[in-house]
């Protein structure tokens, strides 16, 4: 970029800085004027407040707008000769409407018009209007009011420091959710003046939704609130959602610093804080809600060559939470669905080489800048964000599936070489939670450096993505070198320091980077680096974390310095440096690694973190910017005091480094909540009056902002007790008197002091020390069992001069057995070579074999056991690899039964449990659970807390050896790991299982692969008789006489086999061959000979070579029924195949029995084989809305001649419902009634919802039926039918309903049309609408903000009596 004079820029800088000090003054004198060097500038204009339009925009003579200087501009930029400055005098620029500049606006000739401050003053931009004769209008609540005709806005500033809209803290009374809103206790909410203005605001995991009340009644001694009916269907069943406070009443007026704007009588309220006038304060209330729009026209013509020094920028609203009766977020605080972002005060679009330097964004509503497509080359250096509703900086547009915005084909389109670089972020969010400091979507060669962020309620740098696209523009982004601390503190979880979210276009040569940058005081969950789904291609090195002032997360949620969620890849983090070892790793991906992690609980850095927390952050040249903030408020959270004791709080503060702040110009007010329990003066000494607790309220004003803290004081509490807990697996543990750990254990111990009062006294209140420190080691509360003994933990507080202890005895044992290893092992090759006798309870569990490997998944509540023998006092020898992302894979030895679980009252096992950091030892006799090794609710552990995992990480393979040894003494429970015996553990309870027993698998969460031993075990040898392929066909049993039936041929392999023909035979005189077509992508199936009766079918393509034990469907056979008949075979002759000696091998024949009908009369019959392929919309009576999406289609499958419908979306963005409808009957169909339709759910598909409604002829539902995760009937209520168990995605299922109009009642059937052909059934309940008198019509639904690809085919409706 273009230098300018260095006396031009020391003036940019200097009246940058003056913006710290104090408000924006509504006159603003001028200052010294600077010395313009004429080098590299064509042209300077003046603009003041004070100024005329109609001067010549001189030193002497300034504009007096900023459209005039713009105006002036334009005639003089298009061939520059150099820089033109704009230099803007201090003080208030009110804009009524948007400044809107555009390419026409653009410096030239590599030049730029730069718009800056003069010398030392300070410049606003500002959309705020005044709020000016104040009065006193509740002199006993001190509650001021004025007029306020015609406003509109959600927040209010006194003397530029924001003001709190009034609301109802702590939540509602016992409150209890409902499908319209709560009922609560609260019942003098019911006589609130004005409670359709009320919002009620929540929060939970990565969101902080609000939504309008809509009327609170009485109800039964109750407050019975209703809210937007439109907003809180889509918020009630949020995840951890919790109602936080209500907002926006005159009634809730009640503390200092909240107002309310009565918008019936156009008046505002307002409490004012201590050290405020209401006669001499400066009001502002912002109602402007985008102050500039910088956009070009296209992405041929942008704007660009524009910069901003030295300028504030302030008082912006956003008022669309009003206008739509709430606001639902995502993260980010993108609108719920559609990712619509929040308006900006700043807004740019189609713009190259522009600057926004050293200014100030400030007293925003909504987000502070908005940086859209085709934003390209733009720098945002030294500017500082503060006092910001919404995110600071937004840079990208958001799609999670339009590829136009995640990876457009035009280069001008994307976010590209865009720089972020030495901010100071803080007090951001203030409003809306869910907000990030700084996101960005889909940038180019972004650099995020060197910036400081703190103070912020949820993420600090979040790049949002897409799960669902195969690349984006996500390319050479780094972040390097920030300062992020103080996060997360406000309730909002779910999230982190940095945070990315889905697919990049990084690859492993050149990843994204995450380096350099220093993360402190993160205060909530998950995680401080946090790869979501699918992030991929970043590299995380030489960070540093310090989580020690939050050692553990919402009590019982570990602080994990790094995450990597599902489905993440090519991540690699190495040399970073933690206060905790805390990794969370869901993802199953072996691209994943994580090295050289340095751990420091104590904090104390060695050289090369210290190096990188020293270069983190602002760097020297910026460093002023942050002067004036007070970054941390040194100030006690409670104080503890005796009848008549003082203190006088002290006035302290610090930068996130630690860097002492000088307060001698604060401005400082104390206020005692109930002076009758303690007192404060204005030097805040705090005086103990009386027994009790109350809070001091303190204000400290300081350089034009304000920080006010909340102490308690508790005067006379007592220390009842000291609590040690853990948590382990976000589940809390209390620490007993005793408890016994092996070697190597580690446990992150939370010790808390209790009072009377219900304090909760640890940190510095509290000190742990060891008696045996070679056995076991606290550190800044991480214990560490380091050898065999016995050491006692002593737990100190004290309270008002009373010291409490707790002694817990921690045990060690080393449960290892060099023995163990000498007991006679045995090779499960025989049982890894024979997939089939594996017996697996769940089908949708796979038993995958390839050479050498067999791999066990077993998801929802599966398990395999290997059913071909029982094992003894053998040590079971494999390699095995555990695939999980967590839960608790497991080996089951000696289990007595092979259909039947651990859970089984008629079944006994031994089960070890691998999980990432521990194993458990379990045994099971008749459904009861004995723990060995654990740590489990309501259970005891008989040999010691859960082992350490130390042996098996997840995704590595290892030499495994597990057995259960009958000994004259007990049973010997034996664990090797690659040679070394990791426990061994003699069960002698009268329980323990010493009969022979079969080996299983538990792989509930990932699968498990089991591998081949060649070490000369005995077992290696054992191979299982080969069995020959099998084949089926399948489909339904019943055809109509001129319509088409579909059958499915399949194939059993158990071996490795070549497919090569098939062939099909039938009575040419019932059926009618039609087509054919191939169900595998990688196989090609045609017709090479079909004489009368039969077809002869020939396989090709690249996957003609199957293995396996499971059923393969090859293909889809269509015929079309001619002649009633009570029963015809379809039969599959036989399919050819050949093994690895070209030996043909032929499965024996399998036929399909069919009944075929004539059509009965007054019938339905839709098979949909005669409509067109492509969009139905508007054929043959189908109605489909919205009409423009296109969702509802005709497809050639699965045969070309047998059709289906085909409703599929692939974009959440859209939240209308997509509804087909066709009405079959305009009389409607009564009496008894048959109706019967089949359907498939597509696989890959993320979290799909389609169901279908049948009406009667006035419109009332009969049945609805929802196909998602499961499938499921509504009638009189839910019947679940199918379970996520057994669902079965590509799986074509026949669903039967039978109707009584005259007694209203339905029966459902639904039958698999393939594989093993289950039912399920609802039984006799009544319809949904016991009121509907017949069925007339169909809908076919795809759900709002869901994805869906599903098949419909063959409906039948059929009259069977009255």
């Amino acid at each position: 970029m273009k230098m300018r004079g260095k006396q031009v820029i020391a003036g940019v800088m200097a009246a940058w800085m003056a913006l710290f000090i104090g408000v924006f003054p509504p006159n603003a004198a001028y200052g010294e004027e600077p010395e313009i060097m004429e080098s590299g500038v064509q042209a300077a204009y003046y603009v003041s407040n004070e100024g005329n339009d109609a001067n010549p925009g001189t030193e002497a003579l300034p504009f007096a707008t900023l459209q005039k200087a713009q105006q002036v501009v334009r005639d003089v930029n298009d061939e520059m000769t150099g820089d033109i400055m704009v230099y803007l005098r201090g003080g208030r620029y009110s804009q009524t409407t948007t400044w809107l500049l555009n390419e026409s606006d653009s410096g030239s000739g590599g030049h730029s018009v730069i718009y800056a401050a003069y010398g030392n003053e300070k410049p606003v931009i500002e959309g705020g209007r005044d709020i000016t004769g104040w009065t006193l209008y509740d002199e006993d609540n001190d509650i001021y009011a004025a007029s306020a005709v015609g406003l509109e806005t959600r927040q209010l500033y006194i003397n530029g420091i924001r003001a709190t809209r009034a609301r109802m803290e702590g939540g509602l009374t016992n409150s209890v959710k409902t499908s319209t809103g709560y009922v609560s206790d609260d019942l003098w909410l019911a006589d609130l003046q004005r409670p359709s203005e009320v919002e009620a605001v929540f929060k939970g995991a990565w969101t902080s939704p609000r939504v309008r009340v809509q009327s609170i009644t009485a109800q039964s001694g109750k407050a019975a609130i209703t809210l937007n009916s439109a907003l809180w269907s889509s918020v009630m069943n949020r995840s951890h959602l919790e109602q936080w406070y209500l907002e926006n009443a005159y009634e809730f007026l009640n503390e200092a610093g909240e107002w309310y704007l009565d918008d019936q009588s156009e008046t505002i309220y307002y409490k004012p804080r201590p050290g405020e006038n209401m006669g001499s304060a400066v009001v502002t209330a912002p109602v402007l809600e985008n102050l500039i729009t910088i956009a070009g026209g296209s992405v041929s013509s942008p704007v660009h060559h524009i910069r901003f020094e030295g300028i504030g920028f302030a008082y912006s609203t956003w008022m669309q939470p009003t206008d739509e009766g709430g606001w639902i977020d995502e993260q980010n605080n993108y609108k719920v669905g559609t990712l619509e972002l929040p308006k900006a005060a700043i807004t740019v679009q189609y713009a190259q080489n522009m600057a926004f330097e050293r200014n100030d964004f400030s007293r925003m509503g909504g987000t502070g800048v908005n940086l859209l497509a085709g934003v390209q080359n733009y720098l945002i250096q030294g500017n500082r964000f503060y006092d910001i509703s919404g995110s600071a900086i937004n840079a990208g547009q958001t799609s999670k599936k339009t590829a136009a915005i995640y990876n457009p084909t035009d280069e001008r389109e994307i976010l590209k070489n865009n720089d972020i670089l030495n901010n100071y972020i803080h007090e951001i969010g203030v409003e809306y939670k869910s907000s990030t400091a700084v996101t960005v979507a889909f940038p180019m060669d972004i650099d995020i450096s060197h910036n400081e962020i703190f103070n912020v309620p949820y993420s600090g740098i979040s790049f949002f993505g897409s799960v669902y696209a195969p690349v984006t523009t996500t390319v050479n982004a780094k972040v390097q070198d920030n300062f992020i601390h103080h996060l997360m503190g406000d309730g909002i979880f779910d999230g982190g320091a940095i945070y990315a979210f889905g697919v990049t276009g990084g690859t492993t040569l050149n990843p994204n980077i995450i380096s350099g940058n220093y993360i402190k005081n993160q205060m909530n969950r998950y995680s401080t680096i946090y790869m979501d789904q699918s992030s991929d291609y970043w590299k995380i090195e030489n960070n540093v974390v310090d989580l020690r002032t939050t050692p553990i997360w919402d009590d019982i949620y570990d602080t994990n310095w790094a995450f990597t969620n599902i489905n993440t890849h090519d991540i690699v983090l190495d040399n970073n440096y933690s206060t905790t070892s805390a990794f969370w790793n869901k993802s199953s991906s072996d691209s994943n690694v994580k090295t050289n992690d340095h751990i420091h609980p104590d904090g104390n850095w060695p050289i090369e973190a210290q190096a990188i927390i020293a270069n983190a952050g602002l760097q020297s040249a910026y460093q002023d910017i942050a002067q004036g903030t007070i970054e941390i408020l040194n100030v006690p959270d409670a104080l503890n005091l005796a009848s008549e004791d003082t203190v006088t709080l002290p006035l302290q503060a610090e930068t996130g480094h630690g860097a002492s702040i000088n307060l001698a110009s604060a401005q400082t007010y104390y206020v005692s909540e109930d002076p009758s329990i303690a007192t404060v003066n204005g030097s805040g000494m705090v005086t103990a009056v009386d027994s009790g607790h109350t809070a001091i309220v303190m204000y400290v004003y300081y350089m034009g902002s304000l920080v006010r803290k909340v102490i308690d004081v508790y005067v006379d509490d007592e220390l009842d007790d000291i609590e040690v807990y853990y948590a382990l697996e976000n589940v809390k543990h209390i620490v007993p008197a005793s408890m016994t750990f092996a070697p190597g254990s580690t446990r992150q111990l939370v010790a808390r002091g209790i009072t009377r009062e219900g304090q909760i006294l640890g940190g510095t209140d509290m000190s742990i020390s060891s008696s045996n420190t070679s056995v076991a080691t606290v550190v800044y509360g991480l214990l560490h069992t380091l050898a065999p003994g016995t050491a006692e933990l002593t737990f100190t507080s004290s309270l008002n001069g009373v010291s409490v202890n707790k002694v817990v005895e921690m045990i060690v044992v080393d449960f290892s057995d060099e023995n163990s290893l000498e007991v006679p092992a045995y090779s499960l090759n025989g049982a890894i070579r024979d997939p089939r006798n594996w017996y697996s309870k769940l089908t949708s569990g796979t038993i995958t074999p390839s050479e050498g490997i067999l791999d066990i998944d077993t998801p929802g509540s599966g398990y395999a056991i290997y059913e071909d023998r029982t094992f003894g006092d053998e040590l079971l020898s494999m390699n095995m690899k555990i695939n999980a992302t967590g839960g608790w894979p497991s080996i089951v030895l000696r289990s007595q039964k092979v259909e039947k679980d651990f859970a089984a009252t008629d079944n006994s096992l031994y089960m070890i449990c691998f999980k990432p950091n521990i194993i458990e030892l379990h045994r099971f006799s008749g459904g009861v659970r004995t723990v060995f090794f654990g740590e489990i609710s309501g259970f005891g552990s008989l040999g010691a807390a859960s082992y350490p995992n130390t042996s098996i990480p997840f995704h590595e393979t290892h030499f495994v050896q597990a057995g259960a040894v009958t000994e004259s003494n007990g049973v010997r429970i034996i664990l090797n790991v690659d040679g070394v015996n990791v426990f061994t553990y003699v069960d002698t309870s009268p329980d323990r299982i010493t009969e022979d027993g079969y080996f299983g698998l538990y792989a509930r969460s990932g699968s498990m692969t089991l591998s081949e031993t060649n070490l000369g075990l005995p077992g290696e040898d054992v191979w299982p008789i080969a069995e020959e392929p099998s084949a089926s066909l399948t489909g339904v049993a019943k055809a109509i006489t001129n319509l088409n039936t579909t059958l499915t041929g399949a194939v059993v392999p158990n071996s490795t086999l070549n497919l090569t023909v098939a062939e099909i035979t039938y009575d040419p005189n019932i059926f009618e061959f039609k087509a054919v077509s191939s169900l595998r992508d990688d196989i090609a199936v045609s017709v090479t000979g079909a004489v009368y009766g039969t077809v002869q079918l020939t396989f090709s393509g690249t996957g003609t070579t199957i293995n396996g034990y499971n059923a393969i469907d090859l293909f889809a056979a269509t015929f079309k029924a001619k002649t009633v008949t009570p029963s015809s075979e379809i039969l599959l002759s036989g399919i050819s195949l050949t093994d690895m000696n070209e030996n043909v091998v032929v499965t024996d024949s399998v036929g399909k029995q069919m009944v075929v009908s004539a059509p009965v009369a007054g019938g339905i019959y839709e098979s949909f084989d005669t409509y067109s392929t492509g969009n139905i919309s508007g054929a043959s009576g189908y109605v489909v809305s919205p009409t423009n999406l296109g969702y509802s289609t005709i497809q050639n499958y699965p045969t070309d001649a047998d059709k289906s419908m085909y409703l599929y979306k692939t974009s959440t963005t859209d939240t209308a419902s997509t509804t087909t409808t066709k009405i079959y009957s305009t009389a409607g169909i009564a009496g008894k009634v048959k109706a019967s339709y089949q359907v498939m759910k597509e696989s890959g598909v993320t979290n799909p919802q389609s169901f279908v409604n049948f009406r009667d002829k006035s419109g009332k539902v009969i049945a609805t039926v929802i196909l998602d995760s499961t499938l499921r009937v509504k009638l009189n209520q839910d019947y679940t039918l199918v379970s996520t168990a057994y669902l079965q995605e590509n799986m074509w299922y026949q669903v039967t309903l039978e109707l009584d109009f005259d007694a209203h009642t339905a029966s459902v059937k639904v039958q698999e049309m393939a594989g093993a052909g289950r039912t399920w059934t609802s039984g006799l309940q009544s319809m949904q609408n016991v009121l509907a008198a017949n069925i007339s019509r169909v809908e076919y639904v795809l759900w709002s903000t869901r994805t869906g690809a599903y098949y419909y085919n063959n409906l039948v409706i059929e009259p069977i009596g009255s």
